[in-house]
């Protein structure tokens, strides 16, 4: 089971302990606003408002994140296709950032559609 945290952690359990098994930091302080188990493997995807992580469920290392040039609203995590779409508000109007996960999450590849108000 996992939870995120005003102050910024995410932190996952095993449901049969009051401890968690793994702790991390977003290192910004904010609002942890989406946490996922990525399907089938051992990826888990957190976000604040700052920075999208991917991270090991085992034993926390890092995969990959990311730091749109914009604050992130929400995280939509489409199952079994390795697409998760990411949405942030810019200056110049509403921005989705869509990303693939490839066979090999550290192959992140990123595509930026800017649609104008």
């Amino acid at each position: 089971m996992g939870v995120g945290t005003d102050a910024g952690q995410a932190l996952l359990y095993d449901i049969r302990s009051n401890r968690p098994l793994i702790v991390k930091d977003h290192q910004y302080g904010l609002p942890i606003n989406t946490l996922h188990f990525l399907g089938q493997s051992d990826l888990v995807l957190t976000a604040d408002t700052k920075i999208l992580k991917i991270w090991n469920q085992n034993d926390g290392s890092p995969v990959t994140s990311v730091e749109p040039p914009a604050d992130v609203h929400e995280v939509t995590v489409y199952p079994n296709s390795g697409r998760i779409d990411q949405r942030a508000e810019s200056f110049t109007g509403f921005v989705q950032d869509c990303f693939s996960l490839q066979t090999k999450p550290n192959e992140f590849k990123a595509t930026i559609f800017r649609l104008s108000e």
